[in-house]
């Protein structure tokens, strides 16, 4: 057979490229349009600083002004004088193929693992979900006896033409439009547009018999009625001929525009979640050029669910609606559901029916990225519960008053603290919030600690809600007659939120006895502890010096003690309390306070000891031997602070050399005596930071860190493996990298999980998974019973009753040589009636 291609090669000139849209969130793949996008629209892939989108008999390029957008990111840090919302220049471009059939139904081959979920807007008729991306699309008959077939492979994005015997090349014509000129020049085709120039390289004809290549003249030519068309050499027409152009584009989330890192979380089955913001192009009901606001509806919440082993995407979703949303945390339940707090300023975003509010109360205008984000409808808080494969919004709520929600206006120091507060879910799947609100009407439940709105520009916030999302169980304010705010919370082991964040308020509320109850000054931060019914404020202290103090993250062990993670501008050593390797002037802080906060166990400062914080605070660990970890970031783009040149690395450092602009990890054991690891985290040539929420450690010492990373289009950060799910940056900015780094604690975690149902009717049959990470010996107890075993078990427990299975010894068992791990199994008897006599 012979085979003929023409080859095309599609490329921007003056056009700047950005990094990841909404749509090609992945490696290329053309996604189907399933009703989230308009009727014209068959497929949409990614391209660099645009989209493009395959018609009935056509395609659209849709572009946005790249450079436009890395300035609004590289700038953000530098604050801009204007409260006017910035405009992105556009410019859409149709190409359609003149006297092509119609009505044809594509044929798609190799899809992806990873399945696509969108939900976009309220209207629930436009929610996609459990999509596959396509490496080809085929409209098969486009001309007679000619199929059009579209994909995407290492070369980039290509389409054929697949002329059978009886097919014409003369009939394929191209008519452009939207332009605003178009030339063959040396036979290759220029399409002017107003953000540069889209190029097709000159046309190349082969033919191929038996595995041999012998090529055949073509070129481009103009028709008289302006569209484009093709002159080919002599060659078989009773033969197959393919005409072969190639769009290619430049190709860690994979993405080909602008994705920033906000969040992330992780699942028991080690499954790692980052969410993020992504900006991509719309498609353009018209042609040529045109502006949008940046920060509106081509900007969507993404997330993405990776394999354990970061070599598969399993879900990238897109939440959003016609103004921006920004995600702040991310948690997941026990039925591996993932739930996502966050603020947005779109009326139209998607909530669910039966949600507790599906009423946006929005707010006056608020400003992110130094205004170059302008939200003027304002900000509610929102909550989502996704399932777990991404393709089922199972609950979505608003929640807010009339003023701006979950926005930390007030008490933002470091870059992106705005973007402050966080997610928690107890072990009855109630959900928690902790934030900020500036709503003098945010909902309050009856019985509320704290009823009335304090004062200031905002107060801090804590809700309760049930785990459908339909239901508020509590909420209440939380602060004085200043600023304040809460920017971290968790639920301990007796159901009670603990939250801390910052606050400027000399008449915080505080209990009586507690380590700290008078305000130092400045801004302090503060912790606090709330009942289980929220009623009652169990115990509070300020933390805090005459000067500059946040704490920023909260941890508890399983005996309630409580740890939180901060910033300091105080000199001397009055956060070294009880520690063998505090820094004098640290600006970091580190602390240990008992479970009525009327103590201080111990408090460590670290640091370069500048008079500044080095790095801001992301994430904090107790593992379950109760030594701590925690993470931040320093660097340029935070100008509050120094960044991370001359922080202490131990010998066994992953990367023991920094470019100032990078990750910090840091280990210390329970009692603050002994540094156990410290390690930078980075690229060596871009500025890798967060731009807002908070990531996650897993009890074993495993971080999930969401990072903005290799802005400026590098793809330098250390560790990458060729076989992850994108090995590169394929943006000329940031992409959303996700990182889970296990930090190999020498710890044996024992434990273990019921396979089966843990209640049942006698005779019943307990199924029960060894979950250790050291799959030593273990000697259980079940009853009167001890089993020994490395493996999955079972046992049959023939008689009713309450059984607690018991894990009291292991080979290798280390956590302070005296944890022990249970489980509770209720068996029941037969139902055992009896037939009463009638009357």
């Amino acid at each position: 057979m012979q085979r003929f291609l023409f080859f095309f090669l599609l490329a921007f000139s003056s056009l700047t490229v950005c990094a990841a849209d909404a749509s090609s969130f992945q490696r290329s793949g053309f996604i189907p349009n399933a009703g989230q996008w308009p009727a014209q629209v068959k497929y949409r892939i990614g391209v660099p600083s645009g989209a493009l989108f395959l018609r009935d008999g056509g395609l659209t390029y849709v572009l946005y002004d790249g450079a436009a957008v890395k300035h609004s990111h590289d700038h953000s840090h530098a604050p801009e004088e204007t409260s006017t919302p910035h405009m992105i220049r556009h410019h859409a471009v149709n190409m359609q193929l003149n006297g092509a059939n119609t009505g044809i139904l594509p044929e798609t081959e190799n899809g992806s693992v990873t399945r696509y979920n969108y939900y976009h807007g309220n209207d629930r008729s436009k929610w996609a979900s459990g999509l596959q991306a396509w490496k080809q699309v085929k409209y098969p008959e486009i001309y007679p006896h000619t199929d059009w077939v579209i994909y995407t492979g290492d070369a980039g994005i290509k389409y054929d033409f697949h002329i059978q015997p009886g097919g014409n090349t003369d009939v394929i014509r191209m008519n452009f439009e939207g332009q605003e000129n178009i030339s063959i020049r040396n036979n290759t085709l220029y399409i002017r547009t107003s953000l540069g120039d889209i190029v097709e390289q000159a046309p190349v004809a082969w033919q191929e018999e038996n595995g041999v290549r012998t090529f055949v003249s073509a070129a481009f030519r103009q028709l008289e009625d302006g569209s484009i068309g093709f002159t080919v050499g002599a060659y078989d027409h009773s033969k197959k001929l393919t005409l072969d152009p190639q769009l290619v584009f430049a190709t860690y989330s994979g993405s080909t525009d602008d994705n920033w890192g906000y969040t992330a979380t992780y699942d028991n089955a080690g499954n790692g979640y980052s969410g993020g913001i992504v900006f991509g192009a719309n498609f353009a009901t018209s042609t040529g050029a045109y502006e949008e606001v940046f920060g509106g509806g081509q900007m969507d919440i993404g997330i993405l669910k990776y394999s354990p082993d970061g070599t598969n995407a399993l879900y990238v979703t897109y939440i959003g609606g016609s103004d921006a949303e920004l995600p702040h945390s991310m948690i997941v339940n026990e039925y591996d559901e993932l739930l996502v707090f966050g603020t947005t300023g779109s009326s139209d975003f998607p909530v669910t029916s039966g949600a507790y509010s599906t009423t946006f109360k929005g707010g006056p205008n608020a400003s992110f990225e130094n205004g170059y984000i302008q939200l003027v409808n304002g900000l509610d808080m929102f909550v989502i519960r996704l399932s777990n494969d991404g393709s089922q919004m199972l609950g979505s709520t608003f929640v807010g008053g009339t003023g701006n929600d979950g926005f930390n206006g007030a008490l933002a120091v470091n870059y992106a603290d705005e973007i402050r507060g966080a997610l928690w879910v107890d072990a009855d799947n109630h959900v928690y919030v902790g934030t900020s609100t500036q709503s003098t009407d945010f909902p309050i439940t009856a019985g509320a600690i704290q009823s009335v709105y304090g004062g200031g520009l905002q107060d801090g916030v804590v809700i309760k809600l049930n785990g459908n999302l339909s239901q508020l169980l509590w909420s209440t304010y939380l602060g004085g007659t200043s600023d304040d705010g809460i920017f971290y919370l968790v639920v301990d082991a007796d159901n009670r939120a603990v939250v801390t964040g910052g606050t400027r308020s000399s008449d915080f509320p505080t209990t009586a006895g507690v380590y700290q109850p008078t305000y130092g000054g400045a801004t302090d931060g503060f912790v606090s502890i709330i009942d289980s019914a929220g009623t009652t404020l169990v115990a509070s202290t300020f933390i805090g010096s005459a000067g500059y103090d946040q704490s920023f993250i909260v941890g508890t062990d399983k005996t309630n003690f409580v740890y939180l993670f901060g910033q300091t501008e105080a000199t001397g050593n009055q956060f070294n309390v009880n520690t063998a390797i505090g820094v004098s002037g640290g600006n970091q802080f580190l602390m240990k306070l008992n479970p009525t906060l009327t103590s201080l166990s111990w408090s460590n400062a670290f640091g370069n000891a500048t008079g500044a914080p080095d790095i801001t605070p992301t994430a904090l660990l107790v593992d379950l031997c109760d030594k701590i970890y925690c993470t931040g970031w320093g660097g340029s783009i935070n100008t509050f602070g120094t960044g991370t040149t001359g922080l202490v690395t131990t010998p066994d450092a992953y990367q023991s050399v920094t470019d100032n602009n990078d990750f910090y990890l840091y280990v210390m054991d329970n009692q603050a005596q002994n540094l156990e690891y410290a390690s930078f985290l980075g690229g060596q040539s871009s500025p890798d930071h967060v731009d807002g929420g908070t990531s996650r450690f897993d009890r074993k010492g495993v971080i999930y860190q969401s990072i903005c990373a290799g802005c400026g289009g590098q793809s330098d950060f250390p560790g990458i493996t060729p076989n992850s799910f994108s090995p590169t940056n394929n943006s000329s900015n940031c992409n959303n990298l996700l990182v889970k780094f296990d930090f190999e604690s020498p710890i044996t975690v024992s434990a273990f999980a019921s396979i089966t149902d843990p209640i049942g009717c006698a005779p019943y049959t307990a199924q029960f998974s060894n979950t250790s990470v050291n799959a030593d010996l273990f000697s259980w107890r079940l009853g009167d019973v001890e089993i020994s075993s490395t493996q999955n078990f079972s046992y049959t427990f023939t008689e009713s009753g309450t059984y607690e299975v018991v894990l009291i010894a292991s080979s290798s068992l280390t956590c302070n040589g005296a944890d022990t791990v249970s489980l509770t199994v209720n068996v029941i008897s037969d139902i055992q009636g009896s037939l009463a006599p009638l009357i």
